[in-house]
């Protein structure tokens, strides 16, 4: 048995009230898509990528795999995949393995085993074992590699391999949901340790190699990747395609244009909602893909900063807000308007939450006055759909009588500031299919040390360790419950609307299955199940 330790001191968690754990899932090497007939082989596919920016293709130096997780499944694939249930209501994600054969808790959740399938190799020819995840697991959580990954993988200690097929992670404490933390994540995309070796990070970095159904042929940073496909991928009968490019664009509009003078082939990561309904009523030329919504859109606070450190000017700005007209200008009747960041296709939906600062604009007004002015800068991505954004909250806030300027900042950007502190307010689109999983969760957006966090409250750090605690939905959903309470009661900030998921296609693509990883285009797909109708 091999024992490899991870290389960095441990985060110390709550304890967890569970008995022992013991989950096994197992499936055979095919797909839904493999399944159903009417998928022609071969065939080019192009997909525009709006707001996507990437400096690296190796899952464990490039620290944004959530938001641009696209790239990387069709050149690694995936240990696990997480796939929607059909209705919320604390149903939780499905957990589909994929280079993994299954997995199981013991020894009162402190053990976890993964299973390989046997047989699987890189596209490079190199076996697909256990030790090459073990040391690809613990290079991105090592401190000297950029993953942001402490938040859900921190409780591994060590990790051991007793065959070839099985990995045991050794946790601190137990930790339930480590496993549904996988998608999207850089733990679920593992490199050949050939090529890794042989070409060097740098090389690497834009030539990477992996299991997964594509192999890379060129890669312009932040412009266009093109791939081709594996001829050794694992699953029978895929991937459909010979070929797939992605290309990159800022803006919705021109993504939509590339579709309708069929220069792509499909787009990720569209929100104006009046494309996709353009495209809806178009279904000769078009086809909609859609999921509902499973968080929300608004803005947060960095309370550690002024002048938020003062709950008064927050809830100034909070009473200047109409979620009604802010729904209608972004999202005019296309979702709804939503008080939490559970939306209605999360496990645990809540629209309303006590104590939502209602719209009361003599009321802001009157606080700005009370604080003796108000002047801060918001923050926001560089889409335009991030500007328009910012520019309604703006208008609004400026309205009661502050002064707000806005500053657009790529995310490698934004994460140095949320790190550093220095930012005082931040335009957000938070939540996931489970409130606790994954980049939009609450440990990331909320507690304290989180990735994204301007929020360092004992109170809400323990309430948001309760709901990582318990197993049970019901329980689970009161402690969400106290928690949205409890955002509300210090404003924190204010989630204001909902919108489904969405991805357009021409209207001879199938095959697609879209999987609600966040509320903000990063929808985790399988690109192997796509292809063309025959």
């Amino acid at each position: 048995m091999n024992v490899i330790n991870r290389m960095k001191s441990s985060k110390l968690g709550v304890a967890v009230i569970m008995a022992t754990v013991a989950t096994m899932l197992a499936v055979p090497a095919t797909s839904a898509a493999t399944a159903k007939s009417g998928i022609q082989n071969g065939g080019a596919l192009t997909a525009t990528l709006v707001n996507y920016t990437w400096t690296s293709l190796d899952p464990v130096t490039y620290p944004f795999v959530g938001s641009e997780n696209n790239l990387f499944e069709p050149i690694f694939g995936a240990l696990f995949y997480q796939r929607p249930t059909t209705a919320g209501g604390g149903k939780g994600p499905i957990i589909v393995p994929g280079e993994a054969s299954g997995y199981k808790f013991s020894d009162h959740g402190l053990l976890v085993t993964i299973t390989l399938r046997k047989g699987l190799k890189f596209s490079d020819g190199t076996p697909f074992n256990s030790q090459a995840v073990a040391s690809d697991i613990l290079r991105v959580i090592s401190p000297t590699t950029a993953c942001t990954c402490d938040v859900e993988y921190g409780v591994i200690q060590s990790i051991t391999t007793p065959n070839s097929y099985t990995d045991v992670l050794h946790l601190s404490h137990a930790e339930p949901y480590i496993i549904e933390n996988f998608p999207a994540t850089a733990v679920n995309y593992i490199d050949s340790p050939t090529a890794l070796a042989s070409e060097g990070e740098v090389k690497f970095e834009q030539y990477p190699v992996g299991a997964g159904p594509y192999e890379v042929v060129s890669d312009t940073y932040s412009s266009q990747l093109v791939l081709q496909k594996n001829p050794s991928y694992y699953v029978r009968g895929e991937p459909h395609l010979d070929k797939l490019t992605f290309l990159t664009t800022a803006a919705d509009q021109s993504a939509y244009s590339t579709l309708e003078a069929g220069e792509s082939q499909m787009e990720v990561g569209m929100t104006t909602a009046a494309l996709i309904k353009q495209a809806a009523a178009d279904p000769g030329q078009f086809k909609v893909w859609q999921i509902g919504g499973v968080g929300s859109s608004g803005f947060y606070f960095n309370d550690d900063d002024p002048p938020f450190t003062n709950i008064l000017a927050r809830e100034a700005v909070s009473y200047a807000t109409d979620p009604q007209q802010v729904w209608q200008i972004l999202s005019p009747n296309f979702g709804l308007v939503w008080e939490t960041g559970s939306g209605p296709a999360s496990a645990f939906p809540e629209r309303y939450a006590p104590g939502f600062r209602n719209y009361n604009l003599s009321k802001a007004e009157s606080l700005v006055k009370q604080v003796g002015g108000l002047s801060f800068t918001l923050l926001t991505g560089t889409s335009p759909a991030a500007l328009q954004q910012a520019e309604v909250y703006q208008n609004e806030w400026q309205a009661a009588g502050m002064t707000v300027s806005i500053k657009q900042l790529i995310l490698p950007q934004e994460v140095v500031l949320y790190e550093n502190g220095g930012w005082q307010a931040s335009t957000t689109t938070d939540g996931g299919f489970d409130p606790d999983i994954n980049g939009g969760g609450l440990t990331r957006r909320f507690q304290s040390g989180g990735q994204y966090n301007g929020v360092n409250d004992p109170t809400l750090n323990g309430l948001i360790n309760q709901s990582v605690t318990f197993v049970n939905p019901t329980t689970r959903q009161h402690v969400f419950d106290k928690i949205n309470a409890y955002i509300n009661a210090k404003d924190y900030g204010e989630f204001l609307y909902e919108q489904p998921l969405d991805e357009i296609t021409a209207s001879n693509v199938t095959g697609v299955v879209l999987s609600p990883y966040l509320n903000n285009g990063a929808q985790e797909i399988q690109w192997e199940d796509i292809g063309f109708k025959k």
